[in-house]
């Protein structure tokens, strides 16, 4: 179904001749992400784990990261250790999801569970320590909240 809706809307959007390709992207893009809703009730409880497990996670680190020395990875000598620490995080949810597979698990309620990258996105936007190690500006995509953002403990 949302394949369907994503699909009509980017035959008409592409059929237009009064918009650039950028422009027709955007749209295309912006389409996707507001027909890709969550059901947040059924989400809820792994939802709340998600951040919290963040929250806790990203504590338990700064409490045992030898502060002093510096280390870096061979290749990713131009990062942070607190952006390591997202990558890592990132990394640990990454998958190859098909369409198919997203959309069944949204529209799914038998799972409890939100896609894979809504599953780090939506924390992440929620996680103030994230913008500042990545320098996101208020209002971006990733810091997207004008004022405080969500804490649940």
């Amino acid at each position: 179904m949302l394949n369907a809706v994503n699909s009509a809307f980017a035959k008409i959007v592409n059929g237009s001749k009064w918009m650039d390709e950028t422009s027709k992207n955007a749209s295309i893009d912006k389409v996707k992400d507001i027909t890709a809703i969550v059901d947040g009730v059924s989400t809820m409880n792994e939802n709340i784990a998600d951040n919290s497990g963040l929250t806790a996670a990203f504590r338990a680190y700064k409490r045992i990261r030898p502060v002093p020395k510096k280390q870096t990875l061979k290749g990713l000598e131009s990062y942070t250790p607190d952006q390591l620490f997202f990558l890592a995080y990132a990394n640990a949810l990454c998958s190859s999801e098909t369409a198919e597979f997203t959309e069944s698990t949204i529209l799914s309620k038998k799972t409890g569970l939100s896609p894979f990258r809504f599953r780090v996105n939506v924390p992440l936007k929620n996680f103030q320590l994230f913008a500042k190690a990545w320098n996101c500006p208020r209002g971006s995509k990733m810091s997207p909240y004008k004022n405080d953002t969500c804490k649940v403990w």
